[in-house]
């Protein structure tokens, strides 16, 4: 009985797998659709230009549609045409609709043609290290303007940064003709990024002139001799990098480089690490003030900072950590200590991580970066610090850390500890550390040790009065218990006659947001103020960027003149140069980066 039983199961299965294979015929593959009605393929057939879809070229539309009939096209542009296969030159660039119908049925699809720009190019140069030398290497262009179709003729106007010299030794700004560089390259006078820019007049079967889209190279122009690099930080701006000379040489002007890499939202602070020759960019995000909740209820949270890195030369660029929960979590200040990246968060303390970190998703949490000190692992805890203590800038000297804070309690300053200090300390349940506290009473912002002079540097916020950039002696410091104490430490403006700037003018810090500028923070504790001060080691002097709450000056990059005497010693180095953030020095001479 069970083998009869086991009989009539195969019988069943065989007879189900003859009725399957028997109907698979009517089945169709899965990956085999109907052809649609109404459809058609396009393509540019000019052998040259197959890629873009340049204004003038000529493309193929080509009918595969399901029903048959007279193919009937509309192009868009106001002319048809009838067959299956059609060709047709757009005469201008734009975004067309282009329309089939057969048999009563259409289909329309938006085809985008663009215009020709000039296509540009720095030749290789014959330099040894590869660079393009001020005044002395010769550079060549190549340049191509695209001519889809036989019969079109284009006129170029070369344009010249001043100073630029051709191979005969005349300065030069414009010139007319195809190639200005057949007889040899041209010289710069100046270092930085040099734009040589062409305009193009183009004329189609002996029809009226046309001026093109204006096509463009940035040019980048080393120093003679090497010379350290200030890199400079711009709110939504891309990475400038300046090159400080320690002896000016009059002959040559000095721009930065745009190096192609934007800052961020809100870089408050950069870092450059000379061992790797790396770049590290730490932006707070849009939203970096108080911020009452930290999502909008729909899984979207606040938190929009990241830390990134690039090499000295823009070619390379990644992120080490980006937050993507509470904006408080954002990164704000930072230090570079060892093989770590030290940043402190909006008010809750500082995270330490390798300096190799790299991770494209990796989100921060304090699991994966878990803080090097918070609030509350410290005596400071309930002892000037609380919960809503605006970080600032810090560092280590010594043992001691100096650590920047703007509390909403007015119990602002610098406080101090060694690493032996951390543990946890519920509010006044500890002691505060030995090191303790300087600048009691003063808002901080910015800080930075001077080790070659042994003087520290910082910048404050929050009071008009006394808003600006300070220097003092470690001596000193301990003497200052209020702003008003401020007074002897603070630095002037230089006079400028050029500018015509007089001397002793205060650095007040902007705290209204000029029409059209992105948001600069809630007033008081959270300006955006001076955040970052760096350090050039071969002439001691001090570079940042100021965002001006004074009539009398204007925003820009300026540095404290070093060898100039007494308090008097602000300078600008790039005059009205808006959105200054974050600055910070490759001390390495270098004639490029």
């Amino acid at each position: 009985m069970r083998t009869k039983k086991y009989i009539k199961q195969y019988l069943l299965m065989a007879f189900v797998a003859f009725f399957a294979v028997s109907c698979y015929d009517f089945v169709p593959e899965e990956h085999v659709l109907p052809t649609p009605d109404v459809a058609f393929t396009y393509r540019i057939i000019d052998p040259n230009y197959q890629i873009d879809f340049y204004v003038h070229a000529t493309v193929e539309f080509r009918n595969t549609s399901f029903l048959t009939g007279p193919a009937h096209w509309d192009f868009g542009d106001g002319t048809t045409a009838t067959g299956n296969v059609v060709t047709h030159n757009f005469q201008e660039a734009g975004l067309y609709r282009v329309t089939l119908t057969v048999d009563g049925e259409s289909l329309t699809q938006p085809i985008l043609i663009n215009d020709i720009v000039p296509i540009m190019r720095v030749l290789p140069s014959d330099h040894p290290d590869g660079i393009i030398e001020v005044l002395n290497t010769p550079v060549k262009i190549e340049t191509l303007v695209p001519q889809p179709i036989p019969g079109m003729v284009a006129i170029k106007t070369w344009h010249f940064p001043p100073g630029t010299r051709n191979p005969a030794g005349e300065v030069v700004t414009t010139f007319e003709g195809d190639d200005p560089f057949v007889n040899g390259g041209f010289t710069f006078a100046a270092v930085g990024s040099q734009q040589v820019r062409v305009t193009v007049d183009l004329s189609v079967d002996g029809g009226p002139f046309r001026r093109l889209e204006e096509g463009s190279v940035n040019v980048q122009v080393a120093l003679n001799v090497p010379a350290p690099t200030l890199y400079i930080a711009l709110r939504n701006e891309n990475i400038l990098a300046l090159k400080v000379p320690t002896v000016p040489n009059p002959d040559i002007s000095i721009y930065p480089f745009d190096m192609g890499i934007n800052s961020g939202r809100t870089p408050f602070n950069i870092l450059f690490h000379e061992p790797s020759n790396q770049l590290f960019m730490l932006d707070a995000g849009l939203r970096f003030t108080f911020e009452n909740v930290p999502g909008d209820g729909a899984g979207n949270t606040g938190g929009d900072g990241r830390i990134r890195v690039m090499s000295a030369d823009g070619n390379t660029v990644a992120t080490v950590v980006r937050n993507d929960g509470h904006p408080f979590n954002d990164p704000f200040f930072g230090y570079i200590l060892g093989e770590y990246l030290y940043y402190s968060d909006r008010n809750n303390g500082i995270a330490r991580i390798p300096l190799t970190a790299r991770d494209e998703v990796q989100t921060f949490s304090m699991n994966n970066f878990p803080r090097f000190v918070a609030n509350d692992r410290t005596g400071w805890n309930g002892n000037g610090i609380s919960f809503g203590a605006v970080n600032s800038a810090f560092f280590r000297l010594g043992d001691v850390w100096w650590w920047g804070k703007s509390t909403f309690n007015a119990t602002h300053g610098i406080f101090r500890f060694r690493e032996s200090d951390i543990r946890f300390c519920g509010p006044q349940a500890c002691p505060p550390p030995a090191s303790g506290r300087a600048l009691q009473g003063v808002p901080i912002r910015a800080m930075m040790w001077d080790d070659i002079n042994e003087v520290l540097y910082f910048t404050t916020i929050g009071t008009a009065a006394f808003s600006g950039i300070f220097r003092a002696t470690l001596a000193e410091i301990e003497t200052v218990t209020s702003v008003a104490g401020l007074t002897p430490f603070r630095l002037t403006t230089a006079a400028d006659p050029v500018r015509g700037i007089p001397a002793g003018q205060n650095l007040t810090i902007r705290e209204t947001t000029p029409s059209g500028l992105p948001n600069e923070g809630s007033a008081g504790l959270e300006l955006i103020g001076i955040p970052q001060l760096a350090l050039d080691r071969a002439t001691g002097n001090v570079y940042f960027g100021f965002r001006s709450g004074n009539p009398a000056l204007r925003p820009g990059l300026m540095r404290v003149n070093a060898s100039l005497p007494g308090n008097q010693v602000i300078e600008y180095v790039i005059y009205d140069l808006e959105g200054i953030t974050g600055v910070s020095f490759n001390n390495v001479p270098r004639q490029l980066f």
